[in-house]
């Protein structure tokens, strides 16, 4: 594969994988809001009725961004997630697909920070017969890149919350067949 393909490539699974993070970050509640799921428990009974001290309470209290909520989301990885693509120790897989072509795509979530899940991939992209095309910077993540004969890897990653209490790292994974 020559180069200007494979980062013609890059690009292409770069935007591709941003717009998937971007249509995670979109979805929430009803009618297009967006919308972090408080369980009315944390919200004491004297303050559920419509008042300054409800805003107050809700301010205060430990809600999560859409996409760091659906992130924690937890499911198991699938049958169809490729034996030689790596996955981050200690993080979930939260969402799946694959397409008709047979790409997999999988999303999870992990505490760590994009620096250190990144310096994993690559080590492990590598043990597992990848070709890495290197690291690529793009707005709001960093995105890695792999190949194998008629293959190809993508993995971006990205930071939700940052700095606050549901802080959390996406590992955005696709693989062509």
């Amino acid at each position: 594969m020559t180069t200007k393909r494979c980062l013609s490539r890059l690009v292409a699974t770069g935007v591709t994988t941003l717009a998937l993070a971007a249509l995670l970050a979109a979805c929430g509640g009803e009618d297009g809001e967006k919308k972090a799921h408080v369980p009315s428990a944390a919200i004491p009974e004297a303050e559920r009725a419509p008042s300054r001290s409800m805003t107050q309470a809700r301010e205060s209290a430990k809600v999560l961004s859409a996409p760091a909520a659906q992130l924690r989301e937890k499911i198991e990885l699938p049958d169809y997630y490729p034996a030689d693509a790596p996955v981050y120790p200690g993080a979930t897989a939260s969402q799946s697909s694959q397409a008709p072509t047979g790409r997999v795509n999988v999303m999870f979530g992990s505490e760590d920070p994009p620096e250190k899940i990144a310096q994993h991939m690559e080590t492990q992209l590598s043990a597992e017969g990848w070709a890495s095309t290197g690291r690529q910077s793009l707005p709001g993540g960093t995105a890695l890149q792999g190949t194998k004969p008629g293959r190809l890897i993508s993995i971006v990653l990205s930071r939700f919350d940052e700095g606050g209490p549901g802080e959390i790292s996406l590992i955005a994974v696709a693989v062509d067949p």
